[in-house]
């Protein structure tokens, strides 16, 4: 091998290197190839919402899903109500003929008791709670489905990225979980005349009742879900705010989730015309700015 390949080797394998007369350490790399892979998705994120614009493929909604529901579990010994809501901007392919996802916002609740045997003949309920908060956006190949026309269902509560975001509170221990879903599964849409209203005119709205089991566990409530045209306009708004939303909840900024004002994505569901307005809390204001001075003191750390 040729002396000019070794000393080739030798320079990619070494702990720094001299670009342009400035040394740059390993870290230095690293921090520049995050942001070459974080422009490189920009990129792709904006060509895909440049894509969205197009009618005659795609159309939006504002989605609202709630479930209440009673739980029980003879052989674990729970017993409980849940009430589990969930505020989405949705995109409809046309020519997949599918509503997904794009980003969502969650709040979940369970009330219930672990009934105990003591001895054999005393019966001891120990009260369990759990309360869970989340927001999530999507890129394109992310999205969880929520309805599937071609194939006439659907999902109660689709997939999502972080599966334990519940807060479990059983006496005094505390940890944390997956909700219980409440309604579990699909639904089969009913395309008779006054039963579900589907994609077509500007509201989706669908009904269930549900009294069903899923791994021992049983069910017996409600699922209500309905969606909303909105514009593209408004999607991409709302979609930007939910980011925010999702950027601030991954940096447990606690201060920004005590206080609930203005944290969903919008409640104009009964009226597509409303104007979006959301995320203005001051709480939310304050925890931004002291995101972006976070963000310049690293930046600063970085060069010194």
């Amino acid at each position: 091998m040729k002396k000019e390949i070794w000393i080739g080797l030798g320079a990619i394998a070494c702990a720094g290197a001299i670009v342009g007369g400035v040394m740059i350490k390993n870290n230095d790399f690293n921090f520049i190839k995050d942001h070459e892979e974080e422009d490189y998705s920009d990129k792709i994120e904006a060509l895909w919402k440049d894509e969205l614009k197009d009618k005659n493929k795609y159309s939006f909604c504002l989605g609202e899903m709630e479930i209440n529901s009673n739980h029980a579990d003879s052989a674990l010994g729970f017993y409980g109500k849940i009430n589990y809501t969930s505020k989405e901007v949705s995109v409809y392919d046309k020519e997949k003929d599918k509503i997904y996802i794009m980003s969502r916002q969650s709040d979940y609740s369970y009330d219930g008791v672990i009934k105990q045997m003591l001895g054999g003949t005393m019966k001891l309920d120990v009260p369990v709670t759990e309360r869970g908060k989340l927001a999530e956006t999507y890129t394109k190949n992310e999205m969880p489905i929520r309805l599937d026309y071609s194939n006439n269902f659907i999902t109660s509560d689709p997939d999502v990225k972080n599966k334990q975001w519940a807060v479990v509170t059983i006496g005094e221990d505390v940890s944390s979980g997956m909700p219980h879903h409440g309604c579990a599964g699909t639904y089969s849409l009913d395309n008779k005349v006054g039963a579900d209203m589907l994609v077509g005119g500007q509201q989706v709205i669908i009904s269930r009742e549900c009294n069903e089991g899923l791994m021992g566990a049983k069910y017996d409530g409600s699922f209500e879900y309905q969606c909303n045209e909105i514009s593209y306009d408004q999607a991409m708004e709302m979609l930007d705010k939910s980011k925010t939303t999702e950027q601030l909840q991954n940096s447990k900024n606690k201060e920004v989730f005590e206080n609930d004002e203005g944290r969903d994505i919008e409640d104009a569901v009964g009226d597509a015309n409303t104007t979006v307005t959301t995320l203005t809390s001051d709480d939310l204001k304050k925890a931004i700015e002291e995101m972006k001075k976070e963000m310049e003191i690293q930046a600063n750390q970085r060069e010194n």
